[in-house]
């Protein structure tokens, strides 16, 4: 159970660290490739503008000739307003002019891309105006091959960082929960060994009891109405603290993990009806139909403990007699999938509230809010029946509405 706890806290320490370390560097990264994008980009408005700008520029485009001098920009390429190609050699891999950049750019817009996905380039085509008349485009192209291979180095740093945060985050996680459940973990292992030292010790004297009780009612065959009553309730009283008695020492087993499984396979549905059967014997004398549905007949091999998968059953079919308000009928059906057998146990009895529902399988509760005795059971059965199913790689869950019955639900792994 604690292992369960301390796994479970370790992975939400881990998922939040994961989530701020990842915000972190995500905004690290992203901001440093816009900043490095936006410095190009600057680079190339810059370059581009004193070049659409220059009167030499005009110049070349109305004479259809080669641009004089150097710019700062590695790629320079000059087109007139018909498109057509008047200075700049294209690029090895031909990705460069950027003839549809360049279109847009004869439409009178600034246009500012990357040559395209493989290439490592970037450009920029400006209108050249001469008298606010386009006459031309001038489109300036610059490597970013140094940007690239930057953010590439700054993705995988991060990458390396985030898993060494995880894994840091999750060691910490295990060495800080632990410590922290140390003290938790002590205080229950002394309540749980107060519980079976104290349940073994309540054994003798309460078996004392009831045997005394019987033997005054063997003995005494004619004693006032009151008497009687009195000492059916000591009978009854001692029966109730028996089997309170041997649930808390079950229970505390469970808790303390020494009931180990002894996994077998077994026909489910042979099971299911010979407990059934055994139920049906236990409320003969009540008008209550126990039954195995129709459909749930059919052999279906399971993998499991089976005294716990009978106790379950038994412990499932008697509650609803005991708590239920006496249901007219309790069906029991299997439903089988890929790798679990649903086991589904429905009655018709009064149902529970959501929020009673909610903690059917908490220790002691027994669903009536005036928590009397005046039904039988100690609230122990669906704890008991939960941690049997968990041990045995499976899980329950129950569901209830008022006036409609509760259904119970448990899986256990199929054979093979």
């Amino acid at each position: 159970m604690f292992r369960q706890v301390v796994i479970r806290l370790a992975a939400l320490n881990v998922a939040v660290l994961i989530v701020i370390v990842g915000l972190v560097l995500a905004a690290v990264f992203f901001g440093a490739r816009y900043g490095l994008q936006r410095d190009v980009d600057r680079d190339l408005r810059q370059a581009g503008r004193v070049l659409a700008s220059s009167d030499t520029t005009r110049l070349i485009i109305e004479a259809q000739g080669e641009i004089p001098g150097s710019t700062s920009a590695s790629l320079t390429y000059v087109f007139d307003k018909t498109g057509s190609l008047l200075t700049g050699v294209p690029s090895k891999e031909g990705d460069l002019p950027d003839f549809e950049s360049m279109r847009v750019a004869l439409d009178g817009r600034e246009d500012i891309r990357d040559a395209s996905e493989d290439d490592d380039s970037r450009t920029i085509s400006i209108p050249v105006l001469k008298d606010g008349e386009l006459i031309g485009v001038v489109q300036v192209g610059r490597s970013i091959e140094f940007q690239r291979n930057f953010v590439g180095l700054l993705a995988r740093l991060t990458i390396g960082i985030g898993i060494l945060a995880m894994a840091v985050a999750a060691g910490g996680g295990v060495f800080l929960t632990t410590r922290a459940m140390r003290p938790i973990r002590q205080a229950f292992d002394r309540q749980r060994g107060f519980v079976a030292d104290a349940s073994h010790e309540l054994r003798a004297p309460v078996a004392v009891i009831r045997a005394d009780a019987d033997a005054l009612a063997r003995s005494l065959t004619d004693i006032p109405e009151s008497d009687a009553e009195l000492l059916q309730d000591m009978q009854d009283e001692a029966d109730h603290i028996s089997v309170l008695i041997d649930r808390l020492v079950e229970l505390a087993r469970l808790d303390a993990t020494q009931i180990t499984p002894v996994i077998d396979t077994f026909d489910l549905a042979q099971l299911a009806d010979s407990s059934v059967r055994a139920a049906q014997s236990l409320v003969s004398h009540k008008d209550i139909g126990i039954q195995l549905s129709d459909a749930s007949t059919a052999p279906v091999e399971v993998q499991a403990d089976r005294t716990h998968m009978r106790i379950v059953l038994l412990s499932l079919l008697e509650n609803p007699v005991v708590h239920g308000g006496e249901p007219s009928s309790i069906t029991v059906q299997l439903e089988s999938e890929a790798r679990y057998v649903w086991v589904s146990v429905n009655d018709t009895g009064r149902g529970m509230s959501e929020s009673q529902a909610g903690r059917a399988f908490d220790r002691f509760y027994r669903g009536d809010t005036a928590r009397t005795r005046s039904e039988a059971g100690v609230g122990l059965g669906l704890t008991i029946a939960r941690s049997l199913i968990e041990i045995n790689g499976g899980r329950i869950e129950l569901t209830s509405a008022p006036g409609s019955g509760t259904t119970v639900r448990f899986s256990v792994p199929r054979s093979g």
